[in-house]
């Protein structure tokens, strides 16, 4: 099960915070994101955030899945990891 975008252009562009960079903006682009058909999520983006979502959009293998570019692991933490700043060992 892939994840799917739609892009849809506002017929009129109304000033709002954008979804994704949080300014305030004449938004664009109403994104819907699927999953196996069912919508999970929408977003209202501004022109250049859009012009990202759709650039990376186009990083999409020919198998349907994602090109990894570079993976992160987020959770392990560092070496301060539970500790407030200053606070040692």
């Amino acid at each position: 099960m892939h994840p799917q975008i739609s892009f849809i252009p506002f017929n009129n562009p109304r000033r709002q915070r954008c979804d994704c960079c949080d300014r305030t903006q004449p938004l664009e682009q109403k994104v819907f994101l699927l999953m196996g058909g069912e919508l999970v999520g929408d977003l209202e983006l501004c022109r250049p955030c859009a012009e990202v979502l759709a650039a990376l959009m186009g990083k999409v293998s020919e198998d349907g899945g994602w090109t990894v570019e570079q993976e992160w692991r987020f959770g392990q933490g560092g070496e301060n990891h539970g500790r407030n700043p200053g606070q040692s060992g």
